[in-house]
């Protein structure tokens, strides 16, 4: 982590910023790439449908939260935001387990690894976002410190040992672990006054979700 202290300046912390979240979004698709670069075809082509599904779901159901939450113009409460995603975050996974049973893929339990990697990395798109809004800049270094460790391991696992679902199952319990432990600080920091059927309501009707469903 004093690596990316010092390669970064403090007056530069948006550049780590800006890679945190490119990363956190780019691990699967770099899969994608690699397992075509190593002429898995079967592999490529199955997580181009299960990413797809994924993207257009994730950004469907956005809602813009963190924009909004760094403009400081959301009515909609930092942790209902998180609350409204977790939901969501059931409901993409059944959708995923349906797809992945009905088209009988070769790789499903990968691919369905790979559908809780990408959810994680989602919630964990407004863990960040409460990182930047209150300059937490080691824990920011910290998550991607994880992210650049297992983008090399999954390099290394292509080029020698085709192991790829132990890895992606280690890597969604660091994260889903990074997710409780930040969540429950939130929790004690930010209360809301909503039950969750309003919160999922609040959502829904907001423009921020017309906006990221458009």
């Amino acid at each position: 982590m004093k690596f990316f202290e010092n390669f970064f300046s403090k007056e530069k912390n948006i550049e780590i910023q800006s890679l945190t979240y490119g990363l956190n979004l780019f691990i699967p698709t770099f899969i994608l790439i690699l397992s075509s670069l190593f002429e898995n075809y079967e592999l490529t082509a199955e997580l181009g449908i299960l990413i797809g599904v994924n993207v257009i779901f994730t950004q469907i159901f956005s809602s813009n939260a963190r924009s909004l939450i760094i403009s400081k113009e959301s009515q909609i409460s930092f942790q209902s935001f998180i609350l409204f995603r977790i939901l969501i975050s059931v409901f993409v996974l059944a959708l995923n387990l349906i797809i992945i049973k009905y088209y009988e893929f070769i790789y499903s339990y990968l691919l369905f690894q790979l559908s809780i990697l990408i959810v994680l990395q989602w919630l964990n798109e407004l863990i960040l976002t409460y990182f930047e809004i209150n300059k937490k800049n080691k824990e920011i270094y910290s998550y991607l410190f994880i992210k650049v460790f297992f983008l090399t391991i999954i390099i290394i696992n292509f080029l020698f040992f085709q192991n790829l679902f132990d890895i992606i199952l280690i890597f969604n319990l660091l994260l889903f672990l990074f997710f409780i432990k930040y969540y429950f600080e939130i929790k004690k920091k930010i209360t809301y006054q909503y039950s969750i059927l309003k919160i999922f309501k609040n959502s829904l009707s907001s423009l921020s979700f017309y906006s990221s469903f458009s």
